[in-house]
């Protein structure tokens, strides 16, 4: 009895240690979009309640899995036939696809968590595939190009044992609600549990860099913009980079960082809804200067989709809608600009807004994994106003008419004096929602 009991406690206890596979996955790519696991099942289960209640399309259930809803199917819950031949439900007769799993003996698929399943499929971006292959270089080998649904991209861990990226058709995209730049990463649950255990030690270094930059931000107490900055740019070379948005802050920190050092690198968002105010310092910058500064656009083919389906202005129906526009026109186009280097410089201030009040001089950016450096945290806006009047920098007009913070032209307004800072962005929405996604502290997918 006693034996029978440490027994039980050892496997409570091996049980309650088990890493939770899709949760550490879906944690790190911070996604809304759960990994599907799906398993093969060469009988048919007897319980009934996960059955669709009419047939679906392959990638509509992967899609509807994602977002929390498990299934178990049997060949007739999936009205496509291609998957029907991929999964191994039935033999070709007129059309064969590849890959697909052989024999056909398949009597039904589980999808759902990633507990238990045989293959892990994760709908995420192409920036996400880039991220993981940094940890699992195993994922960079594997590419199949366009896939007509996830059936053949579930088949193909099967048949192969690798990990696996592909596109989706246009069909499998406009029917079942996914975005132009989504892609599925198909895993082995074998590299699926490798890949978790990888980003669990990385984890362990993440926080190792949270705590060194902690003390970093404790060192830089009572320095200059100037000094902080001189630092940065010494010590990540050219791994750091500033993002201008064209407001009197980053005019500021464009000057420091061109006068130390000309060939840093500076970029900015353009989400092809800039005023054209904006477009005009952004000349007259680098005509100063002398320097270029890159600019990065939205996926075209995301921005169609939104426009299509929800009309040019659906960021003013809801909070989800206007952040569903940011994350296609700013955070998206971001992730892009920051991918290589290992710190950025950003323009924000303390007094700036409630949603600002708490940052640091240095800081550890966990939703692009990178250090963030705002030189500027600590000076008010007439600190920054002082500067630039005494080095004849180009700003934007818009400032000087009582724009406070540069946006987008339809988020974007002037504002009166007593007003706060952000009142002149997203003026429908109440204060502690006014973020775009660019300096949150977590990011969907």
């Amino acid at each position: 009895m006693v034996k029978q009991l440490k027994i039980i406690k050892m496997a409570q206890k091996q049980k309650a240690q088990k890493p939770d596979v899709g949760k550490i996955l879906q944690s790190y790519i911070k996604s809304r979009l759960r990994p599907v696991g799906v398993k093969i099942l060469k009988e048919i289960p007897k319980d009934q309640k996960l059955k669709p209640e009419k047939p679906m399309r392959y990638s509509q259930l992967i899609r509807a899995a994602a977002e929390g809803q498990d299934f178990i199917v049997e060949k007739d819950d999936i009205s496509d036939p291609n998957p029907q031949l991929a999964l191994g439900f039935c033999e070709p007769k007129y059309v064969d696809v590849q890959p697909r799993i052989q024999p056909a003996k398949t009597k039904a698929v589980r999808i759902g968590p990633v507990e238990g399943a045989d293959v892990v499929l994760m709908i995420i971006t192409p920036k996400a595939v880039m991220e993981l292959t940094q940890i699992y270089k195993k994922i960079d080998a594997h590419f199949s190009g366009e896939l007509g649904v996830e059936g053949e991209a579930t088949a193909l861990p099967y048949t192969t044992g690798l990990p696996n990226v592909s596109f989706l058709c246009n069909s499998a995209r406009l029917l079942s609600g996914y975005r132009p730049s989504e892609v599925i990463l198909s895993l082995p649950i074998k590299d699926a549990k490798e890949l978790a255990q990888k980003i669990k030690q990385r984890e362990h270094v993440r926080q190792t860099t949270i705590n060194d930059v902690k003390k970093l931000s404790k060192q830089f107490e009572g320095k200059s913009p100037v000094q902080i900055i001189d630092w940065a740019l010494e010590h990540f070379g050219d791994k750091i980079a500033l993002a201008n948005s064209f407001s009197a802050e980053d005019a500021m920190l464009t000057d420091i960082i061109w006068t130390i050092n000309p060939p840093a690198k500076i970029f900015t968002l353009d989400t092809g809804r800039l005023n054209e105010e904006t477009y005009d310092v952004w000349a007259r910058i680098e005509q100063k200067y002398g320097g270029k500064i890159q600019s990065y656009h939205p996926d075209a083919g995301d921005v169609e989709t939104l426009l299509r389906q929800k009309g040019p202005y659906s960021f003013r129906e809801s909070v989800e809608n206007r952040k569903e526009c940011c994350e296609i026109r700013k955070v998206e186009p971001l992730m892009r600009a920051l991918t290589g280097l290992d710190a950025w410089i950003t323009g924000l201030r303390k007094s700036q807004s409630i949603t600002r009040k708490e940052i640091e001089t240095v800081e550890w950016d966990d939703a692009n994994r990178l250090i963030k450096i705002n030189p500027l945290a600590e000076l008010s806006e007439d600190d920054v106003w002082t500067y630039i009047k005494e080095h004849d920098i180009p700003v934007n007009t818009l400032q000087k008419r009582g724009y406070k913070s540069i946006g987008c032209e339809p988020c974007t307004r002037e504002i009166t004096d007593g007003q706060d800072i952000r009142d002149g962005r997203w003026w429908w929405e109440s204060p502690e929602t006014k973020e775009c996604g660019l300096h949150g502290s977590s990011r969907k997918n």
